[in-house]
């Protein structure tokens, strides 16, 4: 006899992939999901779709639906428009979940084209954009962040109703939520009722979430710091400034449905949502595609094969290290000869080890910097050690941890956050290409040389069966 499935889903969660903004390892995820027997549950970052492919690979593994979804900044006006406004000002918040195949290329379509053309401070998006790319969407208001959400809190009602109803016209009938969420925050109770009476006004549905940013309630401090470290603030600083509350974890559901009790329509719609979610990819299916050149057709391979010939062509037989400007060289010469939407360099993520999480921990939370590196420098090169582990194999370690109430603290937030992911960068010797436009299979940003980068890992690249290109450190690596 199977056990009955969760009747409440998480529709707004954040991973390690919403930079230094979750706590959340996705294997966090699917483990507590498991647990609350969740039928199903989302991933939704700031502005891109990092890890998407991983997500739903183990999101399949663990036996959980997975819907790819993402939090969209929308700028106020044009994505074109960049004036000197501040990041609170620049861009609002608007959840988007991936119904079906369609929904996903034109979320791919979204999240591209905010870093290509709207990026300000964020990868920003416009309502001319949602127009376009609306249709296998489903969007929710988002937190508090939201534009209805902000003209609630500005007691602008009007401006707020005036917002529900253009993205209940942009999505369609019955794909547009507005979100309620229960966090603590005294903002939240003025939104929540704004957002009930504009529920009932214009018939759009309710939708209960938790903006989950971390995996339990004790895990706060631990967020707290990894807010610190993406601001420059020390957790005394950012204590005064920010409104404290230990309640943005994954709930379980029946804590949601408790705190909900007031509204049990929001409640249901998660699951109602989730059933209208059903997004099948197929790995592996860009392999052995085609590409036409004016000679003729030839498959992605093939272009692999011309790129080392060209290369090779290129280098002077002198030549036994491809240096750095000889590298950027080819890289454009890629790009011209097949076109900007063709080529493309691959991400990388830069996570958190063991001896820089100390470093950026002891940072925020005052420590000197003189004893933050004595303890640093007595941390093992094993990643994968865990604290107890060290304090059992390193006396003088454990020691100084128990002598000091605030080492320890140190100690206990850095192995929280060790492995999170600090920032993104390029692979110096790695490309994709494609005969396809890559603007219409993945999703891409653009690096700080101005090159499309995909935003899938080389790993997620390759499952989906795209060919990548290595450019080699030597002529000798290529003979």
């Amino acid at each position: 006899m199977t056990s009955a499935k969760a009747d409440f889903v998480h529709l707004h969660v954040h991973t390690t992939y919403s930079l230094l903004d979750s706590t959340l390892h996705l294997s966090d995820i699917f483990k507590k999901a498991k647990e609350y027997q969740m039928p199903a549950i989302t991933m939704t970052n700031h502005g891109n779709l990092f890890g998407a492919i991983e997500f739903y690979q183990q999101a399949q593994k663990a036996g959980i639906k997975p819907i790819i979804g993402c939090e969209l900044y929308v700028a106020p006006s044009s994505r074109f428009d960049k004036f000197p406004l501040g990041i609170g000002e620049s861009s609002y918040h608007l959840i988007v979940l991936v119904k079906n195949m369609q929904g996903y290329k034109n979320l791919l379509k979204l999240s591209t084209t905010g870093y290509l053309e709207g990026f300000y401070y964020h990868p920003r998006v416009d309502k001319e954009l949602l127009q376009l790319y609306h249709e296998g969407l489903i969007a929710t208001s988002a937190c508090m962040h939201g534009e209805v959400a902000s003209y609630l809190l500005r007691g602008d009602r009007e401006a707020a109703i005036k917002a529900a109803l253009e993205y209940k016209d942009i999505f369609g009938e019955g794909n547009f939520y507005l979100e309620i969420m229960e966090n603590g925050l005294p903002e939240q109770k003025i939104i929540n009722n704004g957002v009930l009476e504009i529920s009932r006004l214009l018939s759009i549905p309710v939708v209960a979430t938790n903006d989950c940013h971390y995996l339990k309630a004790d895990d706060e401090e631990a967020y707290e710091v990894l807010q610190c470290i993406q601001t420059g603030k020390t957790l005394k600083d950012y204590k005064q400034i920010y409104h404290k509350t230990n309640q943005l974890y994954l709930r379980s559901p029946t804590e949601m449905k408790s705190l909900f009790s007031y509204c049990p329509k929001a409640i249901s719609n998660t699951v109602l949502i989730a059933d209208n979610c059903n997004l099948s990819l197929e790995l592996g299916c860009f392999q052995s595609s085609q590409f036409q050149l004016k000679d003729g057709c030839i498959t992605d391979k093939d272009l692999v094969k011309i790129a080392y010939e060209e290369l090779i062509r290129m280098l002077p037989s002198t030549d036994t290290c491809l240096s750095k400007e000889r590298r950027n060289y080819f890289i454009r010469y890629l790009t011209d000869k097949y076109g900007i939407d063709h080529v493309a360099k691959i991400i990388t993520f830069r996570k958190m080890r063991a001896k820089s999480a100390i470093l950026y921990v002891g940072q925020a939370l005052g420590i000197p910097y003189a004893d933050v590196i004595t303890i640093a420098k007595m941390v093992p090169a094993d990643q994968i050690i865990s604290l107890d582990d060290i304090f059992s194999k390193k006396s003088h370690f454990r020691d100084a941890a128990r002598k000091s109430e605030i080492i320890e603290k140190l100690l206990s937030i850095s192995w929280a956050l060790k492995g999170l992911i600090l920032h993104t960068t390029t692979k110096t010797s790695h490309m994709v290409i494609s005969n396809m436009s890559l603007f219409d299979i993945i999703p891409l940003y653009r690096s700080h040389d101005g090159y499309p980068v995909s935003q899938y890992s080389i790993n997620d690249l390759q499952k989906l069966g795209l060919s990548i290109f290595k450019i080699p450190h030597s002529i000798r690596q290529m003979t």
